[in-house]
């Protein structure tokens, strides 16, 4: 019988197992040679795409900050210009109100009745009212054989005397209060998916 040569299951190695392998446990960096990060979050590896130097990200570049704090004086130093060229300021008053109204269209969006929601069943309190409401068919037809001078079961007996308890249930309330019914998907639509 041949001896089975040892192969390393961490570098695919042969001639030597797992526990003597060379490799570090932890996955070092591939830039650096650290263990602890990967070549992506390498510090040393960081570059700005803004100025092309390594060390820092677009986040703390100086010459990007400068360049928007600079941008940002420009567009505070325009508006104060326009403002003081129409001779009006940033308060407003009666007379600056006045003198621009709000436009039509929102004073009727302010005033214009909000129309009320129709609540609707989910499609939970959906599939029990249909059950609910297939049991009171049952019941009517039972009510309609009992009428008739027939005698029913002790469990369809029981069923006619819980009419009033399906009746009253959340669901068939919700129904009797105005609330909208959901559409369910047909059973075709569910299968096909």
């Amino acid at each position: 019988m041949a001896a089975v040569e040892a192969v390393c299951s961490r570098c695919q190695g042969k001639g030597h197992r797992a526990a003597d392998c060379h490799l570090p446990f932890f996955r070092s960096c591939e830039y650096c040679k650290t263990a602890g990060h990967t070549a992506k979050e390498c510090p040393l590896l960081r570059h700005c795409t803004y100025c092309k130097c390594e060390g820092h990200t677009n986040r703390n570049c100086a010459k990007l900050l400068a360049k928007r704090a600079k941008a940002r004086a420009s567009d505070d130093s325009k508006s104060e210009t326009s403002e003081a060229s129409n001779g009006q300021s940033g308060v407003s008053t009666a007379s600056t109100w006045a003198s621009s109204p709000p436009k039509k269209q929102q004073w009727k969006r302010w005033t214009e009745p909000q129309k009320p929601r129709m609540q609707a069943l989910t499609e939970d309190e959906e599939k029990q009212a249909r059950k609910v409401e297939k049991k009171l068919r049952e019941i009517t037809a039972l009510e309609a054989r009992l009428a008739e001078g027939e005698t029913l079961e002790d469990l369809q007996q029981k069923k006619v005397d819980k009419k009033s308890e399906f009746e009253d249930c959340e669901v068939m309330r919700k129904l009797r209060s105005g609330y909208r019914r959901c559409e369910l998907p047909a059973k075709s639509l569910i299968e096909a998916k």
